[in-house]
């Protein structure tokens, strides 16, 4: 089983006030001024409020892969814009924000930022700064996640007793640090354009798609880009990392992700899509197992066409328990949002999940609750069949001492489609043992006793399906043959068909049949009802009961060159 570790992480949207402290530290100097003599002043500016940086990357990349779609502050906010008055001012939170922009996206790899063309007094360029700075924190502080929040670095400049030139130093964190501590490492700064473009040609590629079709698309372009972390689930590695997203779409074969890239890759994919028919995604976490072991992981719920199904992309990649698809819009055999949902994979393989409180808390049972249980995914009908034949509801079939049969139960929906897994679970009931009695599957086996017997399908809503079996010592003869499709039909010379006969009633005791052609030279049958066309001509084909009941039916077939 693929699992990994989390910390389900909220999304944080906040407005800082920095704290910004001008130190008086050995790196400061003052200068005494004489009129139009040139002059350098330097200070230690602190940041106090700035979260961690990998919290900052989290937001920073929200806002670059959502261009703003779920989030209540822009990439790039604009309060310092409209309340700062000085045009000095104005002029330096300008050049920072232009600047921190394009070293957040990778555009440009120098950390030191300088303004020209001031005019601010000696005495207020400090007070200016702090002010100028306390905005632009305000305004984009996710495109400071690069930066090593310890201090920066802020010069002044001018002649005189006026400041012309302001320059900025922040220092580099050492994880996006490149060639000096003010240069940033270009390749990984625009790994994340990177990304976003190449997740948003996937979503171009399969446009024109149904949403099925897109969904199994999505899950199939993620499991082809990225593999497994194994060591990052088990402990080895650090989990959490908000790169995560960015490693499954930036094509590099190095960088591997746990659950939490898949599922939020798949979320994301999705979040960029149009869908046709109220398709929607949504990622949760909680427990999962698979009877061999169980831990913290991350999937998706897909709701789609109003029907809620789970989806794990993680273990639907090649190595993982639902490798076989089954894990893939997903019906549960059984379950509730609070107990937890059981799965089963084609290997019969059982497979769990169960929802953390915050997913509960965060989305609701109206998300979490999955087809099968869901009332938008209730049985409209059920239909019995036995040899491939449709039975009509209460239908009564004679049937003979010890002979076994075997019922299907087709569950249909309100709009018409057949159901599977949990919304299609059946239970099989008989209205009397000791005339027949029926498995969980729909096999039935008569017992050596006369009479009438009803066998009963039920589906977990109370849909039922009946059929009524008349019992008795003597062999059950066909009364029917019947060939499927029209009574004639025309075959090219060397070109075969083959022909499928149905017996009634479906519960004869011998359902097989006898295929004849009336002029071998022209065609030939073989004991499956394969048509071989010999050369032109018309020739009647006929399937005969081998009861010996003496039943049959035939059908013209007019061979063309």
């Amino acid at each position: 089983m693929k699992k990994c570790k989390y910390s389900f992480r909220k999304i944080l949207v906040f407005m800082i006030t920095a704290v910004i402290a001008a130190g008086s530290t050995g790196l400061s100097a003052t200068y005494s001024v004489q009129a139009e003599e040139p002059f350098s002043e330097e200070k230690v500016f602190v940041f106090d409020q700035l979260p961690d940086n990998d919290e900052l990357l989290s937001g920073y990349l929200e806002l670059l892969f959502y261009e703003n779609k779920n989030t209540v502050l822009s990439p790039l906010g604009a309060v310092g814009e409209k309340k700062l008055t000085d045009e000095n001012d104005k002029k330096i939170y300008r050049s920072l924000k232009a600047s921190v922009e394009k070293i957040a996206n990778g555009t440009t790899v120098s950390t030191i930022i300088k303004t020209d063309g001031l005019s601010l007094k000696i005495s207020e360029w400090e007070q200016s700064v702090r002010k100028v700075m306390s905005y632009l924190l305000m305004d984009c502080p996710y495109d400071l996640y690069w930066f090593d929040k310890n201090a920066a670095f802020v010069s002044a400049s001018g002649s005189g007793r006026t400041v012309r030139t302001v320059t900025f130093s922040f220092t580099v964190a050492e994880e996006y640090r490149g060639r000096n501590s003010y240069t940033t490492n270009l390749t990984k700064m625009g790994a994340a354009k990177k990304a976003v473009s190449n997740a948003k040609a996937i979503v171009k590629k399969y446009a024109a798609k149904s949403d099925r079709e897109k969904l199994n698309s999505y899950s199939r372009e993620i499991c082809n880009l990225v593999s497994y972390n194994t060591s990052a689930a088990y402990g080895n590695a650090a989990y959490g990392n908000p790169w995560q997203l960015i490693w499954v779409f930036d094509k590099n074969p190095n960088t591997n992700v746990v659950c939490e890239g898949y599922a939020k890759a798949f979320q994301y994919l999705c979040d960029l899509s149009s869908f046709k028919n109220n398709t929607v995604c949504y990622t949760v976490t909680g427990i999962m197992g698979d009877g061999r072991s169980s831990g913290p992981h991350m999937w998706n719920i897909v709701t789609l066409n109003r029907i809620n199904y789970l989806t794990d992309v993680t273990n639907c990649d090649s190595g993982g328990v639902g490798s076989d698809g089954s894990l893939f819009l997903a019906v549960p055999k059984s379950g509730s949002v609070n107990a937890g949902y059981i799965f089963s994979n084609t290997r019969g393989r059982s497979v769990t999940y169960k929802y953390s409180s915050e997913s509960k808390e965060l989305l609701g049972q109206g998300i979490l609750k999955l087809a099968g249980t869901s009332k938008n995914n209730a049985a409209a009908s059920v239909t019995l069949s036995m040899n491939g034949q449709k039975l009509k509801n209460n239908t009564t079939l004679k049937a003979t001492f010890n002979k076994k049969y075997t019922f299907q139960a087709i569950v249909i929906d309100k709009a018409g489609k057949v159901l599977k897994g949990g919304s299609a679970k059946i239970t099989w009931s008989t209205s009397n043992k000791k005339i027949a009695t029926v498995t969980s599957g729909g096999k039935v086996s008569v017992k050596k006793k006369a009479g009438t017997v009803t066998i009963t399908a039920k589906t977990a809503d109370g849909k039922t399906a009946k059929v009524k079996l008349k019992v008795s010592k003597a062999a059950v003869k066909v009364t029917k043959v019947t060939i499927t499709g029209s009574k004639t039909m025309s075959l090219k010379k060397k070109k075969t068909q083959t022909l499928k006969a149905a017996v009634a009633p479906v519960s004869a005791a011998n359902q097989k049949v006898t295929w004849k052609s009336s002029n071998e030279k022209v065609a030939i049958v073989n004991s499956k009802g394969k048509v071989t066309a010999k050369k032109a001509g018309t020739v009647t084909i006929t399937a005969a009961a081998k009861d010996g009941s003496k039943k049959k039916t035939a059908i013209k077939i007019k061979i063309t060159k």
